[in-house]
């Protein structure tokens, strides 16, 4: 009887230790994607304004048109 309680012991605590390891493990992931995620969206950003001037450059070659949205 008292192995099995032992055994039991053993079981919840190798559970809690691996749900805390597991909840570590998920924000150092964040902290250290935040960082990562900084520099994509950097990239982004560099890339949608070379497309902004892109269009810009040949705005000549679009129309403005406008609509009524209120009449659909």
């Amino acid at each position: 009887m008292h192995s099995y309680r032992n055994a039991i012991i053993l079981l919840l605590s190798s559970l809690v230790c691996m749900n805390c390891h597991g909840q570590e493990l998920k924000y150092s992931k964040e902290g250290s994607s935040s960082a990562a995620n900084y520099d994509s969206i950097e990239a982004q950003i560099i890339i949608i304004r070379k497309e902004y001037n892109m269009i810009n450059a040949d705005i000549s070659k679009f129309r403005v048109v406008k609509e009524d949205l209120e009449a659909y």
